[in-house]
């Protein structure tokens, strides 16, 4: 059997975590999952390829709170995200 994802190997010391569960498109081609670091509430959105078993571009910052929810067509799915900011109130 193979390891599909293994999160264990994500950091050498343990502090990124899958967060929420995997969320596969529709026809299973695609696989999105969302990436915390040090139990943060701020995450990072994954794409993986299932078929071809690599990551699709890079992964989306700045989520929080955040469902999934892919497109029929598996050309797209819906998610949450917060503008950047400056850092000014």
């Amino acid at each position: 059997a193979k390891v599909f994802l293994n999160p264990n190997t994500w950091s050498e010391d343990g502090t990124k975590s899958l967060t929420y569960g995997l969320v596969f498109s529709k026809q299973g081609k695609y696989v999105a999952y969302r990436v915390s670091e040090g139990g943060s509430d701020w995450t990072e959105i994954h794409i993986r390829d299932v078929e071809e078993d690599k990551v699709v571009d890079e992964p989306l910052k700045r989520v929080k709170f955040s469902s999934l929810s892919w497109t029929h067509d598996q050309k797209g799915f819906f998610y949450n995200i917060y503008p950047e900011t400056s850092g000014e109130a």
